[in-house]
């Protein structure tokens, strides 16, 4: 099989359409032909429409109004998204997630839609969904992502992406050049606002939603080796044991950047955490459907 014919050649199949797939190993495509993708994509629209005329009518300026609202809009995407990490086979999970994390934005406030970015490409290259390995600009997008993060003051994120390229190199196929990118990860840190040692404020409401979210979660960790869908250039089956990996590394992660970093990365977090409860709640219900037929 020649270079040309490889099977990490072309971003939908056997032929590069775009070109993207020469820059981005871990970017996928929007199938528009899906109904479930159309319908997420419309009310994503509508979101950001329903969050900006709710802050206009608080009197607050158009410009900060608008961004509330793609934070809102960006929030019921990414979780659609992030839901398609964690469970490949279903994707009414991530909606769940969306819907709910769409509720809470208006009652807490928005989210760094960031923190959805960066997750979802670490899920990506953990279980390899896109089909292909993390390429320059990937790491360019998560290494950025966690940078800007750390100069916010989410200290853990470069840490977060730092044990995510370690482990990724250590997962069947893994990439040895990941342990590198990890040093560059850990750099980051150097541009944060410093570690923070003293105790983070916790709310009792994200304790609640995060202990929920994770319980609900555990069955896709087993269900994880029983995947079935296939990687977009690849067009092979999904590994289980990776895809397994990056649903545990993602609990443990949102875990622990919630408890040590308290409610400010709570809410940045929420959207994943919903998701996570979503696609719980939907996988116990399809699996409970099939039974019964």
């Amino acid at each position: 099989m020649s270079k040309q014919q490889n099977k990490y050649k072309g971003y939908l199949g056997p032929e590069d359409v775009t070109g993207i797939g020469q820059y981005f190993g871990l970017a996928r495509p929007f199938n528009l032909d899906d109904k479930i993708t159309r319908y997420t994509l419309l009310s994503t629209v509508l979101a950001f429409c329903a969050e900006a005329c709710w802050k206009l009518t608080q009197n607050v300026p158009v410009y900060d109004a608008c961004l509330a609202g793609i934070s809102v809009g960006f929030s019921l995407l990414l979780s659609f998204m992030l839901g398609m990490e964690l469970d490949p086979d279903r994707k009414i999970g991530g909606i769940i997630g969306g819907i709910l994390a769409t509720g809470w934005a208006f009652w807490q406030g928005e989210p760094n839609f960031i923190v959805m970015l960066l997750l979802i490409f670490v899920l990506r290259m953990l279980n390899r969904s896109s089909g292909d390995k993390h390429k320059l600009f990937d790491n360019v997008l998560m290494l950025l992502c966690a940078w800007w993060l750390g100069q916010d003051g989410g200290w853990l994120y470069p840490m977060m992406l730092a044990a995510a390229y370690i482990i990724e190199s250590q997962l069947h196929n893994g990439a040895f050049y990941s342990l590198y990118l990890a040093a560059f990860a850990l750099g980051a840190l150097w541009f944060s606002n410093g570690i923070t040692k003293e105790p983070a404020l916790l709310s009792m409401h994200y304790i609640i939603i995060l202990a929920a979210s994770i319980i609900l979660f555990l069955p896709m960790l087993r269900m994880s080796l029983l995947v079935e869908t296939k990687g977009d250039r690849s067009i092979r089956r999904l590994d289980g044991q990776r895809l397994r990996a990056s649903n545990l590394f993602f609990i443990v992660s949102i875990f622990f950047i919630t408890f040590f970093q308290g409610n400010a990365q709570g809410q940045n977090l929420a959207p994943a955490i919903f998701t996570a409860a979503g696609v719980g709640i939907y996988l116990v219900y399809d699996l409970g459907r099939k039974r019964k037929n």
